[in-house]
């Protein structure tokens, strides 16, 4: 089985990855789709020339082909992807695989963001394109891709995991609660930087007891969040 982990960022995405890497019936791919991606927007992000050197830039179908290559060795593969690269993979590859889309209230994504970075827009918060995801997928394949929220994660992982466990006809294992600190060799190149918090880690950390709210978000952003939240709304009421 090939489990396609589909997110934006600042998710909880590259710790589900973790989780699922503690199985020993899983393989893990953290976002082979990415250089395809950085080279088509060309932009100079950290370690821009090592992803050109050593990651395919070019052919969507090799990735899928190492993918599905893993599949036969392994039995089961789980490929973390954001949304953004989803229109750069083969359409009738996707169909294949089983789908797990990963959510996030808008606003504590809004103000995670705002740490890092100096502008956002929609297109940093990937809910619209989830969501357009998430029909054609729904569509395409006449079943219901499983919806994660990463509150809910956060709040009782356990619960939330055997939930998605069972969907995928998996044993939930307590071994997807926990893993080891520091980096791991199934990190993408951008690691060094963009997984410092993370890799300080050992489990899913419970939610903040102070929740963000639209209340939270400079006035200036106040219209974005009330442009994406709909499709948030949406997505949540398929979560598991």
């Amino acid at each position: 089985m090939i489990i396609y982990l589909i997110s934006g960022s600042h998710n909880l995405s590259t710790a589900l990855m973790y989780s699922f890497n503690q199985r020993s019936d899983m393989m893990v791919m953290d976002e082979p789709f990415y250089g395809i991606r950085l080279k088509k927007i060309g932009k100079k992000q950290p370690y821009f020339d090592e992803v050109m050197l050593r990651m395919e830039c070019d052919d969507a179908a090799k990735i899928h082909d190492d993918i599905e290559k893993s599949e036969k060795i392994k039995g089961n593969v789980f490929v973390k992807n954001m949304v953004n690269t989803v229109q750069d993979m083969k359409e009738n590859r996707l169909s294949k695989y089983r789908h797990v889309f990963l959510i996030r209230d808008p606003a504590e994504t809004i103000v995670s963001l705002m740490e890092k970075y100096p502008s956002i827009t929609s297109d940093n918060l990937c809910l619209a394109d989830q969501v357009k995801v998430y029909d054609w997928l729904k569509e395409k394949t006449k079943e219901n891709p499983i919806v994660i929220d990463a509150n809910e994660l956060r709040r009782d992982p356990a619960a939330v995991l055997a939930k998605t466990c069972k969907i995928l006809d998996l044993p939930f294992t307590n071994k997807m609660l926990s893993w080891p600190a520091g980096p791991k060799s199934i990190d993408g190149l951008w690691a060094q930087t963009s997984y410092t918090d993370v890799h300080a880690s050992t489990g899913f950390r419970p939610p903040s007891t102070t929740k963000i709210t639209r209340d939270d978000i400079p006035s200036n952003l106040v219209a974005l969040y009330d442009d994406v939240f709909p499709f948030y709304q949406r997505l949540l009421a398929h979560s598991i």
